[in-house]
């Protein structure tokens, strides 16, 4: 078994407010990936992507594909931030809203 997974199977057992932490921070961390691609296209290129050109889509999604291939090996980060705000989201989430039942 893999790091990745045995931290996610902490993230489960760690219940809604595990989730809840969890897929805030994937969230938070595709939203931030979106600016910071086109921002490094527009650095490369000296331009932002015209998705009517074929040249700058094929340029865009190679840059996407890098970043997904990265993005894997943040994984583990990802979710040992999630574990890490798991009791400030209960107690500032799930218990003060009364999520979960």
């Amino acid at each position: 078994e893999n790091k990745a997974a045995a931290l996610l199977r902490q993230v489960k057992a760690a219940g809604v407010a595990g989730s809840i932490s969890y897929a805030s921070w994937e969230v938070a961390f595709w939203a931030a990936s979106v600016p910071v691609c086109l921002v490094a296209y527009h650095q490369a290129t000296g331009q932002w992507p015209d998705l009517s050109d074929n040249e700058d889509k094929a340029y865009l999604g190679a840059e996407a594909f890098a970043f997904v291939n990265l993005a894997r090996f943040v994984v583990p980060v990802r979710i040992s931030l999630a574990l890490a705000t798991t009791p400030w989201v209960q107690a500032n989430v799930v218990d003060r809203f009364g999520i979960g039942g």
